[in-house]
């Protein structure tokens, strides 16, 4: 263990043996001596800028020690490098046991040691943490030496993680491998998430399973005190859980009780009500439970009642009304998604990935700065804790599927803190998030036991590029030795997104990959906040659905499609509880789009919101569900259809599409007028799409041009809305 100041303070000085020739009696006298002089000491080493600036090294042996200017030189050097960066000694052996640099005793070899310390290029400089120059490796990158040292680390057990505490909703066990909703979420934020969902659960027994230190499910197995602690300490805690507490006032109860021991034990807590139900006198009761505690505890609210109530889902392929599948998955991960983009970025995170495609090369790895779609639409990540379905083929029965029809994935990362790690692909992508900036960031090393024979660093300004549809940067080789990857200070400007890091390794055949860990050190630990913004309505400009292309300016032919699906949840006609009756499907060339009169005021803001979703036809046997239109479905039994071939969803897929909304705000006058383009995220359900557009200030009337399409494949649109808003920034 290492040695604290007080621990030293009574080991202060040692004989030093031949060279200082004292007896067993000399050297009590003097660790006495020592203990008085550090007590002064202290006090000046306080004040000091520098630590050698304020005293001398007192060194003790272990005595045995051979004290020789040589060694005591070494010692000094060590101990200098530690104390700079404020770390302990840990003495092994016959290493030097030392407290700091106080003045405390003098002799000819303490005296040369410390000279020769002084004067040897060879060890680092006392003024701040002792990282060598950058050196220019092969690549002609900077890297830093192999024998840096650094201030702080962090591993898998210490990352901020997003818990999902819950019942079946949560546990997934309907999806297809690496598909639940908790996989998807994870996918499109730098946390990582765990989904601690049990189906059957109530709060009361989540809150004993946390009392009791352990989880003693069949599928969990069991759970040391220490690693559901560590859970526990997560970043953020998000409570989803309701459908079996059976009365309010048991719901009350195990609430409150699991919010005060949650808190206890130091979590983040954010409560969330139910998207999928079925509307009852008891759920709805919940909601405002979740609200009442939130006030009374100081939590915030994920709001989910509202998208169940534009849905209103019935039983079908899809869903039994309450529970979620492989596609519908949609409505929990998209809502959170949208949250967790106005959460504060994690500061220390971890989160490993395998490229999606066999025979991917570099030049196919590259992903947009600082986007989760384009990352996961290249990159997969290693699976997470969840029931898998035995039959992906059967991801689209959900009412036809056998109860009991699923088996629990590992979760990956529990496996890569393992002693024999992971194997994934040819290429497999670290993301480390840090708790500070290439601003304040001395170094940084990402270290992995990996039989990976190449690594690569993402250099964001290796090329200039214009069109944003093109990554920017290029993989550039990097110093790989010993298990680590190294970032120097110009390492680190070239490669940072804000606060992550990104190491791409390879091998051949397959990368092993187990126990990554980060070191940095930083002269401030301090990640800058994300800007926010937020709107409330001023007026209503346009609300429209999108059955029929009339209504609508067009690029191309988009398809007029009455999907068979609407009765059982699709978005509602506006200002009715009836669902919309058709849809249009828009492609890269495809599109709809129109042209609003508008007055620019001051705010200049347009809010256009799309409720959209990318549909692949869904893959199931048409005897089970007859009714549907066989031109809309694949029948999986029909003759020499498989799944590998002819489903459009399998567990390697990236199963999103871009919306992309391109917008101008034309003026009656000579101002010169910009073209505004923003991408969003869509899944294979409907889910609400929001963009701002924002317009010069002004009091003069103008037009705001429009127009949706989908560069990367078909969506579908249900309705759109376009409003006047005044946009407010807040920070996170």
């Amino acid at each position: 263990m290492p040695k604290t100041i007080n621990v030293l303070k009574a080991e202060a000085i040692g004989p030093l043996l031949s060279d200082m020739q004292m007896n067993v009696d000399a050297a009590g006298a003097a660790r006495g001596f020592a203990e008085i002089a550090l007590a002064g000491a202290e006090a000046a080493l306080a004040g000091a800028e520098v630590a050698r600036d304020a005293t001398t090294l007192i060194a003790a042996t272990s005595g045995a020690y051979p004290s020789t200017p040589d060694t005591l030189a070494n010692a000094i050097a060590e101990a200098v490098g530690e104390l700079a960066v404020g770390n302990t000694f840990t003495a092994t052996g016959t290493d030097v046991d030392y407290i700091g640099l106080y003045k405390v005793l003098t002799g000819p070899v303490a005296s040369d040691a410390i000279a020769r310390y002084a004067s040897n290029a060879n060890f680092p400089a006392v003024q701040k943490p002792p990282f060598p120059a950058p050196i220019v490796d092969s690549a002609g990158y900077a890297a830093d030496a192999v024998n840096a040292g650094y201030k702080s680390s962090f591993g898998l057990s210490d990352c901020d993680r997003l818990v999902l505490w819950g019942d079946s909703i949560t546990e997934g066990s309907s999806a297809m491998q690496s598909k639940s909703w908790a996989a998807v979420l994870g996918s499109l934020t730098p946390y990582r998430v765990q989904g601690k969902g049990i189906s059957g659960q109530d709060i009361g027994e989540w809150y004993r399973r946390l009392q009791d230190n352990r989880e003693t499910n069949a599928q969990y197995g069991t759970t040391s005190e220490a690693d559901l602690n560590n859970i526990v300490s997560g970043q953020y805690h998000v409570v989803i859980i309701g459908q079996n507490d059976g009365s309010i006032s048991k719901y009350r109860q195990n609430l409150r009780s699991f919010i005060i021991l949650l808190r206890a034990r130091g979590a983040e807590i954010v409560l969330m009500t139910m998207p999928m139900s079925s509307g009852s006198a008891l759920e709805v009761a919940q909601h405002h439970l979740c609200y009442a505690f939130a006030a009374e505890f100081g939590l915030e609210v994920i709001e989910g009642s509202s998208r169940r109530n534009e849905l209103r889902f019935n039983a079908g392929p899809f869903t039994d009304g309450v529970h979620v599948s492989t596609k519908t998955g949609v409505i929990y991960w998209s809502i959170m998604a949208d949250w967790l983009a106005r959460a504060p970025r994690p500061r220390r995170s971890i989160k490993v990935y395998s490229g999606r495609n066999a025979g991917a090369n570099l030049a196919t790895l590259l992903f947009g700065l600082g986007d989760d779609y384009e990352l996961s639409k290249v990159f997969k990540e290693i699976d997470c804790r969840n029931p898998a379905i035995n039959d992906p083929a059967e991801y689209d029965e959900y009412t036809k599927r056998a109860p009991g029809n699923s088996t629990w994935v590992l979760d990956q990362y529990e496996s890569l803190r393992g002693p024999n790690g992971i194997t994934l692909g040819d290429y497999v992508l670290i993301r480390a998030s840090l708790p500070a900036t290439a601003a304040t960031l001395e170094g940084a090393a990402i270290e992995v036991q990996s039989d990976a024979t190449t690594a690569y660093v993402l250099d964001r300004f290796a090329n200039d590029v214009s069109d944003s549809d093109t990554p920017p940067g290029e993989w550039r080789a990097a110093t790989y030795a010993n298990g680590h990857i190294r970032f120097g200070r110009q390492l680190l400007l070239q490669t940072m997104s804000h606060n992550e890091v990104f190491v791409l390794l390879h091998r051949s055949g397959g990368v092993t990959l187990g126990a990554p860990r980060v070191h940095y050190s930083a002269t401030l630990e301090q990640v800058p906040a994300r800007a926010v913004r937020n709107t409330l309505p001023r007026s209503l400009i346009r609300e429209a659905v999108t059955a029929a292309r009339a209504n609508f300016d067009v690029t191309g032919l988009p398809a007029e499609v009455v999907p068979f699906d609407l009765t059982i949840g699709a978005p509602r006609l506006p200002g009715t509880t009836s669902p919309i009756t058709g849809v249009l499907e828009i492609t890269n060339a495809n599109k709809i789009g129109g042209s609003e009169a508008v007055t620019l005021a001051q705010t200049g803001t347009y809010k256009v919101t799309v409720w959209a979703r990318y549909w692949p036809k869904p893959f199931f046997n048409h005897a089970h569900y007859p009714a549907w239109p066989a031109e809309q479905i694949i029948d999986r039994m029909a003759p020499g259809v498989t799944f590998e071939a002819n489903s459009p969803v399998q567990p390697h897929t990236w199963d999103m599409r871009r919306l992309r909304l391109t917008a101008e705000v034309k003026t009656l006058g000579a101002i010169p007028n910009v073209e505004f383009r923003q991408d969003k995220t869509v899944g294979m359900y409907w889910m609400p799409v929001s963009f701002l557009v924002d317009a010069p200030p002004g009091t003069r009337p103008g037009f705001l041009s429009w127009s949706l399409s989908c560069p990367d494949g078909t969506i579908q649109l249900g309705k759109v809305k376009i409003e006047e808003v005044e946009a407010y920034v807040t920070r996170a």
